[in-house]
């Protein structure tokens, strides 16, 4: 899980699914099984929209993207543990 599976983790926690009648189930799966999961009838939803749902949907099957924006990046960083801080230096500009 990472960063990016936060509202899905905060909306079973708050019990938002349960609230509107839902019984939800988060599995973390590969994402090369997706799109066969979603084909099978196995899942009914996925979070995350890659090369292999576009290339699905341009074949013909009837998947359908939320897309979600916002004005700040989701990222994690992930470094050698002897490193326990980190420090951004600013480059000076030349005019």
């Amino acid at each position: 899980m990472s960063v990016t599976s936060l509202p899905l983790l905060a909306a079973r926690e708050w019990k938002l699914f349960a609230e509107r009648g839902l019984d939800v189930e988060i599995i973390l799966m590969s994402p090369a099984l997706t799109v066969p999961a979603m084909i099978s009838g196995e899942i009914d939803y996925f979070a995350g929209v890659g090369p292999g749902v576009a290339s699905a949907s341009l074949s013909g099957l009837p998947f359908r993207a939320v897309w979600v924006s916002s004005d700040r990046v989701s990222y994690s960083l992930v470094a050698n543990p002897k490193f326990k801080t980190y420090r951004i230096s600013k480059a000076k500009k030349s005019v």
